[in-house]
Order: structure tokens, then C-alpha cells, then sequence
């Protein structure tokens, strides 16, 4: 891990440590557990997909404008439950209130929706949930 660590500049004992800690939190969550015993986990999933004027994910962008766009990206990960398909994307922002949590929950809603519309026409099965999960606190937030 301190090879890892190094190459993206973290070098101080504590970063170490740290990266223990959260490793550890997570591999003890309700999250992870969810990913071990899905039916099929997807990660890192990129897509390029065209989108037309009048297609709902075209309207959810809100572009102004009649002409097709390719929009791409990369979803963290998707996993198939019982109930069907999770979106859920990593967030390592650090908050201290609830009324931050919230700011950046809604801050996000709208790509996790985006995602689930991606993933939806990808799939052409339904995403019945898309979530947040905040690394730096070991916390799921399941977007309204």
C-alpha cells in the first residue's frame, strides 16, 4: 500500500495509517457485504452514449439546443441485487454538519440520476437505486 501511496504523493506515516483505517471501516460496512454478495458487480464502467434532442437524459442535462451530443463518462460502480441494479459513486468529500451532507447530496443527485438513466438504456433494465457513498465516512446515502 505505501507504494501506492507514494505514487499519488502521500507520503507522511499518518496517510498510511489512515488508508488502513478507512480500508478496514469499509470492509466491515453494510456496503461491502452488499458487493460480496451481489448477483454481478461492475466497476469503473465508462460509456459514450448519443443523446438527441427529446431523449430524457438530454433533458436532464439541460441543454438548450436541438442538436446531439455524446456524452461520457465513467460510473464507480453497479452492482446487481435481488431487486435489481445499484448505481453507486464514491464521494471523498469531507463535511462536518448535516446540512453540509445534505448540500452535497443534492449537489450529486442529478449525476446519480444521469447515471441511472445511462445505465438503464446500457442495460435496458431498470436501476432501482442510485447512491452516494462518502469514503471518508464510511456512509450510504441513497439519492431521492
Amino acid at each position: 500500500m505505501d507504494l501506492i501511496l507514494k505514487r499519488y504523493g502521500f507520503t507522511e506515516p499518518e496517510h498510511g495509517k489512515q488508508a488502513e483505517k478507512l480500508i478496514k471501516e469499509f470492509k466491515e460496512s453494510e456496503l461491502y457485504s452488499r458487493i460480496l454478495n451481489a448477483e454481478l458487480k461492475l466497476t469503473e464502467i465508462p460509456f459514450a452514449i448519443r443523446l438527441e434532442s427529446g431523449d430524457a437524459v438530454y433533458e436532464k442535462l439541460g441543454i438548450n439546443d436541438s442538436l446531439p451530443v455524446i456524452l461520457h463518462g465513467k460510473i464507480d460502480l453497479v452492482v446487481k441485487e435481488k431487486d435489481g441494479w445499484a448505481v453507486i459513486d464514491y464521494k471523498t468529500n469531507h463535511y462536518e454538519t448535516e446540512e453540509q451532507l445534505n448540500l452535497l447530496i443534492r449537489h450529486y443527485s442529478k449525476q446519480i440520476e444521469i447515471y441511472c438513466s445511462v445505465l438503464e438504456k446500457i442495460l435496458n433494465e431498470k436501476a432501482v437505486s442510485g447512491e452516494l457513498y462518502f469514503t471518508g465516512h464510511g456512509l450510504v446515502k441513497v439519492v431521492p
